[in-house]
């Protein structure tokens, strides 16, 4: 993610035109300045694709006239690598309370949610691990139960009874 906070800023305007964006945004849709210029925000965003809408979600943002934060999605880079990410949109106003665009943050939480996954993954497999060590435990009772009865039998003869055996000698 280059030299960056890892935070993508976007200003847009009324129109859904990008005005400003950071080098962050660059890294994570892997587009040059002039190529994001040249896109809509949809295609930028690969929405289309990715969620069968042109709609972004400053674009939601807009219309509903509210911040949206802290929205889990994911978002296809144009060198088509999936990235998992957190955004949230804010409309800006003019003097008279018109929205005149929004600012968006974007923050790339792939390698979180991948090592998420990892740790619950390793927390089932311990899980797992402590279920059957937990159920041997619970096992010693009857196996020594069981070990005792065949060392009696072992010592007595599995047809007599201890007392019997000690009149015998």
């Amino acid at each position: 993610m280059g030299a960056t906070d890892g935070f993508v800023r976007i200003v847009a305007d009324e129109d859904s035109e990008i005005a400003l964006f950071n080098p962050a945004m660059q890294d994570l849709m892997a587009l040059s300045p002039e190529r994001i210029h040249e896109l809509e925000p949809w295609e930028i965003f690969r929405t289309r694709e990715t969620h069968g809408t042109e709609k972004t979600i400053a674009d939601r943002t807009r219309a509903a006239g509210e911040p949206m934060r802290g929205i889990e999605t994911e978002i296809l880079s144009h060198d088509d690598e999936t990235r998992e990410v957190v955004v949230s949109s804010t409309p800006m106003y003019d003097s008279m309370g018109e929205i005149t665009g929004t600012v968006t943050a974007i923050r790339d939480v792939t390698e979180l949610r991948r090592k998420e996954r990892e740790l619950t993954a390793t927390h089932e497999q311990v899980a797992d691990r402590l279920a059957d060590v937990v159920e041997r435990l619970e096992d010693i009772p009857r196996q020594v139960a069981a070990n005792a009865e065949r060392i009696q039998d072992d010592a007595v003869g599995p047809d007599q009874k201890p007392a019997e055996a000690l009149a015998d000698t």
